[in-house]
Formats: structure tokens, sequence, C-alpha cells
């Protein structure tokens, strides 16, 4: 009979046991630990397949605003009272016939709650768009298109803080045509971009850049890139110093790529940089990562095969360099419209979908990525028969995004006005998102001197 040492027999025992009750053996601790360490790898580029929307995302409350006919809201801006202010635009119908009357700045004023406060109009002549909106203490500043005798230009309005009284009008002009695009307030300044384009050669467009101080009065220009086309399409301040601008540019081979420059305090270049993707790409917006370690931007990229155009989200180093972008892809056409960045390193990129031919429903949808790039957070929304969204801020309590919602009804034959006229302002309430602690940034700051461990930003 073959005998076994008594301490292999209580070996088996020990490892029989361990395993029953769970314990991990020391294989499996290896191939976790191996698990983990390729979860916190950054994947540079990566395309991520978007389900069908649910419309199932959760709504703290939702509001819709106007009278019949266009309304719009463009910009929500938040104020001191834990309310808002919403800043876009109306085209009331009027008379017997329904006829619609000349676009109006809109104005509306809500408590946290929601509820509208007072909603004003104005009539201002060759009203085109609202483009953007800011405050500073007592004074409500927006930036709009306008048009005269079919050449376009741009203007910043001053308004009291109740949205009542018109401080004053200054109109942005050139021998080209002049389409705003943001503006930011810096210290006692205000910083516009514009884009100017030869109405007689599309071709020969540029970025300018105009500071004004409160009252209207042009401080400083200047010029981007003359001979390159290029458009800026957003401003965002950095605390320590100058701005983050995006947009596009056309390269040599004249397709259109994302566009990124950073300027410093006196608005020069510090660097800039084109980032080319598939038959054409653009960037919408950007923001600064609270980490301080770069900035997150969004926009739209044009697949190369034709199909229908990806939602784009990337970070950059403090430099420019790509860390990681994402193209959102699926059934509808995406474009990523807005961006908010988190303490914890998430970044939430607002989307709006758009059906193709085959049908759907046009709708805004919120993806969110933690540090790494990866995906982990996907809600879609609705309200009426269609909904665009076109803000997105983060508040205290709750996210608020704005647009428009397609409450009522235009046949497939309708013309653009009565189409427009079916939709109305929208405003939605979302609650914030869940606490969410990225196990690979706890691991970072675990190991502050292993110098193996490559550093996840």
């Amino acid at each position: 009979m073959t005998r076994f040492p008594i301490f292999i027999f209580l070996l088996f025992i020990f490892a029989a046991s361990a395993q029953a009750s769970g314990v991990p053996s020391p294989e499996q601790m290896a191939a976790r630990d191996a698990s983990a360490k390729e979860s916190c790898l950054i994947v540079p580029e990566v395309i991520v397949p978007l389900r069908p929307p649910e419309f199932a995302g959760v709504q703290q409350w939702k509001r819709t605003f106007g009278v019949e006919g266009l309304d719009r809201a463009e910009v929500i801006l938040p104020l001191a009272d834990g309310g808002f202010f919403v800043v876009g635009e109306s085209r009331p119908l009027s008379g017997p016939d329904k006829k619609p009357e000349s676009l109006q700045l809109y104005l509306i004023r809500l408590d946290g709650a929601g509820k509208a406060i007072f909603e004003k109009r104005h009539k201002i002549e060759g009203l085109e768009r609202v483009i953007a909106a800011t405050l500073s203490k007592d004074r409500l500043y927006v930036l709009t298109e306008q048009k005269k005798e079919n050449r376009t230009h741009a203007r910043i309005s001053s308004f009291d803080g109740k949205g009542d009284v018109q401080k004053f009008a200054r109109d942005l002009t050139s021998a080209r045509d002049v389409f705003p695009q943001d503006m930011v307030i810096l210290g006692d300044q205000i910083l516009v971009a514009l884009w100017e384009k030869n109405h007689k050669n599309p071709d020969d467009n540029l970025t300018v850049l105009k500071r004004l101080s409160f009252d209207g009065k042009i401080l400083s220009e200047r010029e981007y890139l003359p001979g390159v086309p290029n458009r800026v399409r957003s401003l965002t301040r950095i605390s320590s110093g100058g701005v983050l601008a995006v947009g596009d540019i056309i390269r040599e081979n004249g397709a259109t790529a994302g566009w990124i420059m950073r300027l410093d305090s006196r608005d020069g270049i510090v660097w800039q940089r084109p980032y080319s993707r598939g038959a054409g790409a653009q960037l919408n917006r950007g923001a600064v990562l609270k980490s301080g370690d770069g900035f997150a931007v969004s926009g739209s990229s044009i697949p190369a095969d034709g199909k229908p155009r990806a939602a784009w989200v990337m970070t950059v180093s403090p430099q420019g360099e790509p860390v990681w972008q994402n193209y959102m892809t699926g059934s509808y056409d995406y474009s990523a419209e807005d961006i908010i960045t988190m303490e914890d390193g998430r970044v939430s990129v607002l989307m709006n979908g758009a059906p193709d031919s085959k049908g759907g429903r046009a709708h805004a949808r919120i993806a969110t990525f933690d540090a790494q790039g990866k995906q982990v957070n996907d809600e879609s929304y609705i309200e009426g028969a269609n909904a665009h969204a076109l803000r997105f801020v983060t508040l205290d309590k709750a996210r608020v995004i704005t647009g428009a919602a397609q409450t009522g009804f235009a046949g497939e034959n309708a013309d653009v006005l009565t189409r427009e006229s079916t939709f109305d302002a929208w405003v939605a309430a979302l609650p914030l998102l869940q606490d969410f602690q990225d196990p690979c940034q706890v691991k970072e700051a675990a190991k502050p001197n292993d110098k193996d461990e490559k550093r996840v930003p």
C-alpha cells in the first residue's frame, strides 16, 4: 500500500478548503492583477458602437416654453440663487393666416425647479440666431448673428439683469461677412470669436478674435493663420491664464480637420494643432480637465467609408498631444454639441442623434467616459416627437440640458418656417451621476513612488 506523507495530505485538504471557501489561489490572484493592469491601460483610439436609444433616462423635471411658432433655447446661464437665465430665439405666428413674424430675442428666467419667473421677447431687426450669452455682475451680454442687405455681421448687446433695458448694441462688421462663434469674459473684458469670410470667395476665410470693454468699445483684434481657411467655434477660459480655442481648419489636401489653439493671456498662440479624422472632422466644444493635466474636446467626424457621421470625443495633454479619443457611431448620425468634465476624471459628452432615411426620432444622448476613455454611462432623452439639444451644464444638484423639442406636427411637404413653428424651447434637469471611484486612479495614488507603473491622466 502506497503511503503519502502527512504534510502532502494536509496540503490537499487546505487547497480544497480554500477553493471551497472562495479564497483565490496565487494563480488566480496573479490573473486578477494582470487583468486589472490591462483594464487601466489607455487605448489611443476606440470606435464605440452605440445601442439603439431607449429614452429611459430619469429627469428631475422638464419644461417646454413658447408661443405658437418657433421657440428655441440656445444658452443656459446658472445664477447664484440656484435659478437660470435661458437665452434663445422666438418667431411667433400672428394674424388669422398664422404668418411668421421676424425672429425675436427670447429671454426666460427660471427658478431652481424650472418654473418660469418671466418670459420676455425683444424685437431685434435683422436677427438670424443667438450664438452665445454670458453674465457679469448685473449685466447680460448676448452675441447674435445679424443680416442686413444680404450681408452678415455680428452684434453684441447688453441688457440689465432683468433682461428689460438694452444698455447698448455694438455691431461687429468687416469688409468680409462676419459670423459670430462664441465669447467669454476675461477679467474686465469680453473676448469674441468671429469667423470672417469673403462673400465673393468663400474659400477666403479665417478666425478673428476681438476684445471689447463692458461698454462695447473695441480694445484689440487679431487675425489667425491668414491664407489658411480656419474657424474657431468655441472659447474656453483656462484658470491658469489664457484661452482654449477649438474648431476646424482646412489641410493641404483640402480635407477639414479638427483644430485646437492654446492662447496666452494676450491672445497669442502658445501652440496650435490640426487633428485629421476620416473624410473630415470638426471640433465644437472644449473643456479643461479638472486634474489640470490637459483638455477634453468634442465634435464630429465623417467616416471615410461613407457611414453616418460619428460623434468624436478626445482628451489631449497640456501640449496638445492626444491621450485617448473615441468615436460614437450607430444607426443614427451623431454629433457632439457640448462637453463637461468632473472632479473624478470623468468626461460627459452631449450628443444629438439624427435619424437616417430608415426612420427614427431625433434625440439627445449623453455618453460618459472615465479618465482612461472607457465608457461608463449612456443616457438618451427625448421630448415630443423629436428633440435637439444645444447646451449642457452641471450644477450642485442637477445636470441641465437646453434646446428645442417638437411639440407640434407638420406635414412632410411643409416649408421650413412651418416645420420650425412646431418646436418649443426645451429645458430638462437630470439627476447627477452616481459617485464614481476610478480604481485606476486609486492605484496610482497608492503607489506614488512606483516608477514602473505608467501614470494615468
